[in-house]
């Protein structure tokens, strides 16, 4: 069994940004195909929101989910690998 260190090299490593598909978050945040992306920054604010806290996203009110959570999470961590 290879150390932790080297198998989580080879999963950041193997992730095909190309081949992934958007829109399961945007469609939450009601985001329309030909608004502008979701910012590094949007992604950061959204992941501090408590689960349960009502926010106003781009003029919609929204309440913050736990699968909701998970995904802005998941956003924020995948824009930073990216770079």
């Amino acid at each position: 069994m290879p150390p932790k260190s080297q198998a989580r090299a080879e999963v950041e490593a193997g992730i095909p940004f190309e081949e992934l598909k958007e829109g399961s978050f945007k469609r939450m945040l009601k985001i329309k195909k030909d608004d502008k992306p979701l910012m590094k920054s949007e992604a950061n604010r959204l992941a501090k929101i408590e689960e349960g806290d009502e926010f106003e996203f781009r003029g919609n009110k929204l309440k913050m989910t736990k699968l909701m959570k998970k995904r802005a999470t998941l956003a924020k961590t995948l824009m930073k690998m990216k770079k």
